[in-house]
């Protein structure tokens, strides 16, 4: 039974176990804290601003 990086914080449905949808929001979540996603999001709203 897999719990997850952080315990069982991203088990939305409460089963006790992580699966594909939420083991994808827990490593969203990690990408997020490395500052990955920040340049992402900036570039979107840089492409937006130019509209």
């Amino acid at each position: 039974m897999f719990k997850g990086i952080f315990g069982g914080l991203f088990d939305f449905d409460g089963d006790g176990e992580i699966n594909v949808l939420e083991q994808s929001a827990e490593f969203a979540f990690l990408d997020h804290l490395s500052g990955d996603a920040d340049d992402t999001i900036d570039a979107d709203f840089d492409t937006l601003d130019d509209d």
